[in-house]
C-alpha cells in the first residue's frame, strides 16, 4: 500500500502546480524531559551476525532453517544479518552457494556475506559479488574486508589479510571521515586468546597493515567468526568478537549453536549470544484443533499470551473470526500476526427488548448469541435521553452472571429503572497496551469494532481497535517510563465506535500500511505526550477525523491517503495541557486528501514548528500560526 501511495504521488507531482511559502524559525522550546533521558543512552538499532554456516547441498539445513525463522520473529527486528565467511563447505560449491543464497533469501532484513576460507571465490563472486565493501547506516560506517588468502598462513588455516586487501582499505578510508564511527566484519579474527597461530595474537596474519590503516579512525568493533567459538578482546578501546556457527555439518568448542545480536549505541555495542535452544516457532492460534491453543473467542489469545508473556514472541492466529468480549492486553516482545481472513470482532451491541425496573437483576435483550457469563457491559438508555429514569446515571456497567435466550441474568441488582430500547455492549477495545510496555508489533490482522450505524454506541478509548497508553498527566506529561515502539502494519481496522488506533504517552511507533474505513472517532490518534510517532502509507476512508495529533510533537504524517474525512489531518493544543513542549515539530508531507468534509489540514492555535509540504488536497489547510513551515502543497480539482 505505502508503495502504490507513493507511485501516486509522483505521478501527481509532474502535473499538479504549487506555491511556496518561507520557512519560519524555530521556536525557542526545550525538547521535552523524557526524550533527553531517553535520547542519552538509548539503542539506535541492532543487527545479527551469523557464522560459518558450512552449507553442503544435499545435507540437512535444519539448523540454518530455525535460525533464518528465528531472526524474522526477533522484535524489534534487525537492521540487517551478516554471515561471516565459511559460507559453504564440500565439493560442491555452485551448488551449495547457490542453496546458501536461497535460504538466506528467507531473511526478512538485509543480508550482508563475508568470504571464508571454506568458500570458492568463483561461485562467491558471481552469485554474491564483491569481497571488499563498505555500507553505511546512520551514524555507523560498516566495512566487510576479505582476509583469506593461502600464500603463508597455513597455521591459520588462510586466515590473511592479503596486499589487495590492504590496497582496497587504502583508498576507501580516504573518503571516510575519521569522526564517523566504524563497525568492520571478516572471516579471521585479529584479537583471539588461543588463537591458531602461536606467533599471532589472532587468527590472521598481516593485521598490522590494516590497524595502522584503521589507527586514525573511530573504530568500534571487529566481528569475526572461523574459530566456532565464542570470544571477546577488548584492546584500546575496540571490541573484537569471535562468534560461535550456526550450521549442521560443523559444530562449536564451548558453545552450542547459535548466533550474536549485536544492539548499537551511539559510542559501543552491546552482544547476546542466542542459542540454538532459544530457537522459538510461533504460538499458533486456531479454530480447527490445529493450534497451539485453540477456540472462536478471545481466551485462547489470552493463553497465547500467558504462554509468551516472560519470553515474548509471535503469535499467529490463523483464519476465522474470533470474538472479542474481553481485553487482550499484550506484554513486552510479543507479535500477533495474522492473514487478510483472520478477523478479531468485538460484539455488536443489542437493545433491550422490555423494560427492566429497578432491583431487577436481569434484562431482556434482542440477541444473546455474543454475550457469556463473566463479561462487563456497558447500559446506555435509549437514543434520545441523556440518563436512565429517576436518576442522574448515564450510563450502568452491570457484570453478566448467566445467559439465556433473550435473557441476561446479571450479577447485582438494577440500581434504577432501564426502559425498553436501551442499548446493551461490551466496552473494551481489542488491544490494550498499558504503561510502559514495548516492542508490541501487530500485523496483518481484520479488527472489526462491531459498529451498528442504527444502534449509536460511545466511542473514544472505549469500542477501539488498539488503544497505547504510557503514564501521564495533562500537568505534568510523561510522569514515568513510555509506552514504546507499538507497530500496527498491514491491518484492516473497520467499523469503530471508538478509535482505530490511539495512543497516549507513547513514544517512537507508528501505523503503517492499514486500510481503516468506518470509524466514528479518529482513525489514527496521537494524543497527550506522544512523541516521535508515525503515520505512514495508510487508507483511510470515511472516519470522523483522519489522523489527529493533540498534543503530540515530531510525529510524520506521510504518504497517506485521506478519503470523505471529517478532518482528515489535524494538529491541535489542549487547554488542560500546559507544558511548552508539545504540539512542535510535527510533519505533514507527500498525502492526498479527498473530499474532506471541513479542513484537509488544521494547525491549531500555540501550535509551532510544524511542517505542512508536497501535499495534494480538496480543500483548504489552516494554519492559525505563523511559524509553522507550508510550502509546496497543490490543489486537487
Amino acid at each position: 500500500m505505502v508503495r502504490k501511495i507513493v507511485l501516486l504521488f509522483w505521478t501527481l507531482a509532474l502535473v499538479i502546480a504549487g506555491g511556496k511559502a518561507a520557512s519560519p524559525q524555530q521556536p525557542n522550546v526545550e525538547p521535552f524531559a523524557y526524550q533527553k533521558e531517553f535520547d542519552k543512552d538509548s539503542a539506535l538499532f541492532s543487527f545479527v551476525q551469523v557464522t560459518d554456516t558450512h552449507i553442503i547441498t544435499g545435507k540437512p539445513v535444519d539448523s540454518i532453517k530455525k535460525g533464518i525463522e528465528d531472526i524474522n520473529l526477533l522484535r524489534p527486528q534487525p537492521k540487517f544479518a551478516v554471515v561471516t565467511g565459511d559460507l559453504i563447505d564440500g565439493a560442491e560449491p555452485e551448488a551449495s552457494t547457490k542453496l546458501y543464497k536461497e535460504l538466506f533469501s528467507r531473511l526478512r532484513c538485509p543480508l550482508f556475506s563475508v568470504y571464508g576460507n571454506h568458500d570458492n571465490r568463483e561461485e562467491y563472486k558471481k552469485l554474491l559479488g564483491k569481497f571488499n565493501y563498505s555500507f553505511y547506516l546512520p551514524p555507523y560506517h560498516f566495512i566487510v574486508l576479505d582476509n583469506i588468502d593461502t600464500e603463508d598462513a597455513k597455521d591459520t588455516y588462510d586466515g590473511k589479510f592479503s596486499e589487495c586487501t590492504v590496497a582496497w582499505l587504502k583508498e576507501h578510508l580516504q573518503s571516510v571521515s575519521k569522526k564517523v564511527p566504524i563497525i568492520l566484519f571478516c572471516h579471521a579474527t585479529v584479537y583471539r586468546e588461543g588463537s591458531y597461530s602461536a606467533k599471532l595474537p589472532g587468527d590472521a596474519h598481516n593485521y598490522e597493515a590494516v590497524l595502522e590503516l584503521l589507527k586514525p579512525y573511530n573504530v568500534v568493533a571487529w566481528f569475526a567468526g572461523h574459530a566456532h567459538c565464542n570470544a571477546l578482546v577488548r584492546k584500546e578501546g575496540v571490541d573484537y568478537f569471535t562468534t560461535g556457527c550456526l550450521s549442521d555439518n560443523r559444530g562449536n568448542s564451548g558453545c552450542p549453536l547459535g548466533y550474536l545480536i549485536v544492539t548499537v549505541y551511539k559510542d559501543r555495542v552491546e552482544t547476546s549470544y542466542r542459542p540454538i535452544t532459544d530457537f522459538v516457532a510461533p504460538i499458533v492460534v486456531a479454530q480447527d484443533g490445529s493450534g497451539d491453543f485453540n477456540g472462536k473467542d478471545e481466551r485462547p489469545i489470552l493463553e497465547a499470551i500467558k504462554k509468551v508473556s516472560k519470553t515474548g514472541g509471535t503469535i499467529f492466529i490463523k483464519p476465522g473470526e474470533y470474538l472479542v468480549r474481553t481485553r487482550i492486553g499484550p506484554q513486552n516482545n510479543i507479535t500477533f500476526t495474522g492473514t487478510p481472513q483472520t478477523v478479531l470482532r468485538l460484539p455488536y451491541p443489542v437493545l433491550t427488548t422490555a423494560a427492566a425496573e429497578k432491583g431487577q437483576d436481569f434484562l431482556m435483550v434482542g440477541d444473546t448469541s455474543e454475550l457469556a457469563a463473566g463479561i462487563r457491559l456497558q447500559v446506555f438508555p435509549p437514543v434520545g435521553m441523556k440518563a436512565f429514569p429517576g436518576g442522574d446515571e448515564t450510563q450502568l456497567e452491570p457484570t453478566v452472571k448467566a445467559v439465556k435466550k433473550g435473557k441476561l441474568l446479571l450479577a447485582e441488582p438494577l440500581p434504577c429503572t432501564v426502559p425498553q430500547k436501551s442499548r446493551v455492549g461490551c466496552r473494551y477495545n481489542h488491544i490494550f497496551c498499558m504503561h510502559g510496555k514495548k516492542n508490541i508489533i501487530i500485523k496483518n490482522l481484520v479488527m472489526d469494532g462491531g459498529r451498528k450505524p442504527d444502534i449509536p454506541m460511545p466511542g473514544h478509548c472505549e469500542r477501539c481497535a488498539i488503544l497505547a497508553t504510557g503514564p501521564n498527566t495533562y500537568a505534568d506529561g510523561l510522569t514515568g517510563p513510555p509506552t514504546e515502539n507499538v507497530q500496527v502494519i498491514n491491518c484492516h481496522i473497520r467499523n469503530c465506535y471508538g478509535r482505530a488506533v490511539t495512543m497516549y504517552g507513547v513514544v517512537h511507533s507508528k501505523v503503517e500500511g492499514c486500510l481503516i474505513e468506518n470509524i466514528d472517532d479518529d482513525a489514527i490518534g496521537f494524543d497527550h505526550y506522544c512523541y516521535y510517532c508515525q503515520a505512514i502509507g495508510n487508507d483511510v476512508k470515511n472516519s470522523h477525523r483522519g489522523v489527529n495529533i493533540n498534543d503530540g510533537s515530531y510525529c510524520t504524517v506521510e504518504y497517506n491517503r485521506f478519503t470523505n474525512c471529517g478532518r482528515p489531518v489535524i494538529v491541535w493544543w489542549w487547554h488542560l495541557c500546559p507544558k511548552m513542549d508539545i504540539d512542535i515539530g510535527n510533519k505533514i508531507r507527500h498525502n492526498f486528501i479527498y473530499s474532506p468534509k471541513r479542513e484537509a489540514i488544521s494547525i491549531g492555535g500555540r501550535c509551532f514548528w510544524n511542517e505542512v509540504s508536497g501535499n495534494f488536497v480538496e480543500g483548504s489547510i489552516k494554519v492559525a500560526e505563523p511559524n509553522n513551515v507550508v510550502e509546496e502543497n497543490h490543489t486537487l480539482r
